[in-house]
C-alpha cells in the first residue's frame, strides 16, 4: 500500500475521501485567517489616520500635562505644532522670560480651569484658560488653525488683565434694557 505524506498528515487509499475533506477545512481556515487578518489591517489603516490627526484641546492637554512639570518645555512643545515660528527666536525667548516672571511673582502653580471655546468656519478656533497660582490666575488664549488637515498653533498669550474684561462684560450684562 502506498502512502503520500503530506507534512503532518498522511494520506492512504483508504482515507482519500477524508482527505479531500481536510484539505477544504485547512483551506478554509487559512482563508479565514487571511481574511481576519486582512479585515483588521484595513481596519487600523482606516483609523489610523483620523487617530494621527491631533485636535486643539489634544494640544492644549498635551501643554498642560508638560507645564505642570515644566513650563518652559510646555511652551517649547506648543510652538514646535507650527515650523512658521521659531521656537528659539527673540520672542520666543522674551514670552519664556515673561513668564517665569509673572511665576516668581504669583506663586505655585494649582492647575487649569476651562473658560471659553470659540469657533470661526472650520479652519480657526480660540481656547482661553485660567492657569490658577497660588497668589492669582493668570488667563492664557491659544489660537489655532487648520490650513489643511493638521491643527496648528496660530497665537498664544498670556495676561492677567482679565478682571478689567470681566467688569466690562458685566456692565453690559446688569445693564437695564430699554424698552
Amino acid at each position: 500500500m502506498k502512502t503520500k505524506s503530506t507534512g503532518r498528515n498522511t494520506i492512504t487509499p483508504h482515507n482519500r475521501s477524508n482527505s479531500s475533506t481536510l484539505v477544504f477545512l485547512i483551506t478554509t481556515k487559512s482563508m479565514n485567517r487571511i481574511l481576519t487578518l486582512l479585515s483588521f489591517a484595513l481596519t487600523i489603516l482606516a483609523i489610523g489616520p483620523i487617530q494621527a490627526q491631533t485636535s486643539e484641546q489634544e494640544i492644549i492637554d498635551n501643554f498642560f500635562e508638560k507645564y505642570s512639570d515644566d513650563p518652559i518645555e510646555a511652551l517649547d512643545y506648543l510652538y514646535g505644532t507650527t515650523k512658521w515660528v521659531d521656537a528659539d527666536g527673540d520672542g520666543v525667548k522674551q514670552l519664556k522670560s515673561q513668564l517665569r516672571q509673572y511665576q516668581e511673582l504669583v506663586g505655585a502653580y494649582h492647575g487649569e480651569e476651562f473658560l471659553y471655546a470659540g469657533r470661526i468656519g472650520e479652519s480657526f478656533s480660540t481656547f482661553v484658560y485660567f492657569v490658577k497660582y497660588e497668589r492669582q490666575p493668570i488667563r492664557f488664549t491659544f489660537e489655532f488653525y487648520k490650513p489643511s488637515d493638521k491643527w496648528i498653533l496660530f497665537s498664544f498669550k498670556f495676561d492677567d488683565n482679565f478682571d478689567d474684561d470681566f467688569e466690562e462684560l458685566l456692565k453690559f450684562e446688569y445693564m437695564p434694557s430699554k424698552g
